[in-house]
């Protein structure tokens, strides 16, 4: 009985790629430069982020606070709201005065 599926592909070496491009490709190649930019700067801004979040729950952790009824642990210094799940490690922080 004959096997049913895709044809073996032969293997054989890949042919050149020709410079032809979209009608765009000017236009396409300075966008994906931006792209490529704002993206690099979006994983800097997160890795910022990480490191003080970590460095806030360690802080937080240190302080050994009651969780509440509901198991998170809440409390206000000068106008700052912090609410931490201890499980899972969520941290929520918001100002009173609107800057988050």
């Amino acid at each position: 009985m004959a096997k049913r599926g895709r044809p073996k592909k032969s293997e054989g070496e890949q042919q050149e790629l020709l410079d032809v491009g979209p009608e765009h490709s000017e236009e396409m190649v300075e966008l994906a430069k931006k792209y490529k930019k704002a993206l690099d700067a979006r994983m800097a801004a997160q890795q910022k982020e990480v490191e003080a979040k970590e460095r806030l729950l360690a802080l937080i952790k240190d302080e050994h606070l009651t969780p509440l009824e509901d198991g998170k642990i809440r409390f206000k210094i000068k106008g700052v709201t912090f609410s931490v799940t201890p499980r899972d490690e969520l941290l929520q922080v918001k100002f009173e005065d609107g800057e988050d």
